[in-house]
């Protein structure tokens, strides 16, 4: 494992158990493995957190909330 390599910390954290989508599942998950694996990359020290949040309801409409925090050197804001 990447992360156990570079003797980083990787944590999970479900505040909700279940995620129910309507998208390309695959496509949902190449794009998760890929911000999680730049995360890796990028982190020099210390660790990851992938965190699935509550869902934010916007006119109606319940939006997933994934984060993943890293304390490695960021993107740039541009």
């Amino acid at each position: 494992d990447r992360a156990e390599a570079k003797n980083l910390s990787l944590e999970v954290e479900l505040e909700i158990k279940q995620l129910s989508t309507y998208c390309d599942e695959g496509w949902l998950l190449r794009i998760a493995t890929h911000l999680i694996e730049n995360a890796i990359k990028f982190t020099s020290k210390g660790g990851i957190i992938i965190r699935l949040g509550k869902p934010i309801v916007k006119e109606e409409i319940e939006y997933a909330v994934i984060n993943i925090i890293d304390t490695g050197i960021g993107i740039k804001k541009e």
